[in-house]
């Protein structure tokens, strides 16, 4: 018995005028979207053996809210008989604003009364793309197939210390069917090129990616954005802007290319699937307003003895500048919260998607084990940092809601579930 998968994509065309989710900066510009860069994606794909089905969902947006998740699953289950869906999001900057209802994409919109009209529009657009695409995708094809590929991808840094960890790797699972050549790229960097002065629609660099491979390769291509909390092209890129975007893209892409050519490529079974998730109750945690104005005030007479400012004091200041302004919205994050962590192993070889934006030392560590991390996926809770990097502090471990002292319960759970789905495929 062989797997089959099914492939589809679509594009996604959010309304004009509609906030932009990713740089705060543009808020106090009051900028929103005026148009398209290029385009922004959502693409599906179904893997099933015998009468197991799981269907991973992208979509070119800045994270996956409980909101949008409802509605993809929702109508996954009306269209395809499926026991499992995943849905994950790139990380674009430069994607809309989806929901209004949770506080990490409300904090993004300009003018909240325009952005709500706009979307009860749009909702009714995007449910009908997803029928469409989850009907193009139960067009499964025999898995001729699969190779992987472990390749260097040079334009990642740990954007908190340039000498820090990083996770380069970019994982490439290559699935050969019929008349279906596709790529999932697996990538762990922050699609942050373009910047918040962009004021149009995109998907930043991954597009870029995916528009050379598939001219190059005449093959389809899906992204998914891994472990990157504390990692970006911050150090590594030679400005911002669409030409740096394209750039950062294409050098992406030909050296996945170029990898594709190499004879180093892992060979995997095509009877071996196991799925298995693990639910699990999160707490979360806001500081008090006054600890955050006491820090703010104590940063803010640093910054004025110092004659150069370092960026990670900057951003910290940021982020309480933020805690600030946006308290009461964050403060609407329920105390517990439940999350889903989900492990989809071929063989001895597994893909462990995730709700947090975890740290690239995760990464590495659970790399170990076989499993790559793919993040911003079922839910958001913000930054999952380590312990070290919570005692040096800065904006990652400030601007989120997630409490810490969850973290060795939810590293447990991430660890556990990927064991299960590998010890079981």
């Amino acid at each position: 018995m062989n797997l089959n998968i099914g492939y589809a994509r679509t594009e996604l065309k959010p309304p004009i005028n509609l906030s932009l989710a990713g740089y705060l900066e543009r808020n106090y510009r009051s900028i929103k979207s005026r148009g398209f860069l290029d385009t922004l994606e959502l693409s599906t794909l179904l893997i099933e053996l015998g009468d197991k089905r799981v269907a991973v969902v992208s979509l070119d947006t800045l994270h996956i809210s409980e909101a949008i998740r409802n509605l993809v699953v929702s109508t996954c289950r009306k269209v395809v008989d499926c026991d499992y869906c995943v849905v994950t999001a790139t990380h674009t900057h430069s994607g809309p604003v989806l929901d209004l209802e949770d506080p990490f994409y409300r904090i993004f919109s300009v003018d909240p009364s325009t952005d709500r009209e706009l979307l009860s529009g749009f909702y009714p657009q995007l449910r009908q793309v997803l029928r469409e695409v989850f009907e193009k995708v139960t067009e499964t094809r025999r898995v001729n197939c699969i190779k992987l590929y472990r390749v260097e991808g040079g334009v990642a840094a740990n954007r908190r210390d340039p000498s820090g960890p990083v996770d380069r790797e970019i994982t490439v699972f290559r699935f050969r069917a019929e008349d279906l050549d596709l790529l999932c790229l697996v990538y762990g960097c922050h699609p942050t090129v373009l910047g918040p002065d962009n004021a149009y629609y995109s998907g930043d660099f991954t597009y870029y990616v995916r528009e050379y491979l598939r001219r190059f390769l005449n093959c389809e291509v899906m992204w998914f954005t891994g472990a990157c909390g504390d990692v970006s092209t911050r150090f590594t890129r030679r400005g911002r802007g669409v030409s740096e975007a394209r750039r950062v893209g294409y050098v992406l892409g030909s050296t996945v290319a170029t990898a594709l050519f190499s004879e180093t490529a892992l060979e995997l079974p095509t009877e071996h699937l196991c799925v298995e998730v693990e639910e699990l109750d999160v707490g979360t945690s806001v500081p008090e307003i006054e600890e955050v104005l006491e820090r703010k005030r104590s940063i803010e007479e640093k910054i004025r003895r110092l004659k150069e400012v370092p960026i990670q004091l900057r951003h910290e200041l940021l982020a309480l500048e933020l805690l600030e302004k946006y308290y009461d919205v964050l403060c609407r994050v329920p105390k517990v919260v439940k999350v889903r962590h989900t492990a989809i192993a071929l063989s001895d070889v597994a893909l462990t998607f995730v709700p947090y934006e975890m740290f690239a030392q995760y990464s590495l560590a659970l790399k170990q084990l076989n499993c790559t991390l793919v993040c911003y996926a079922d839910s958001y809770l913000g930054y999952l940092p380590t312990p070290s990097a919570i005692k040096i502090g800065g904006y990652e471990t400030l601007f989120t809601v997630l409490n810490f002292r969850e973290i060795p319960k939810i590293v447990s759970s991430v660890v556990r579930v990927t064991l299960r789905a590998l010890l079981s495929a």
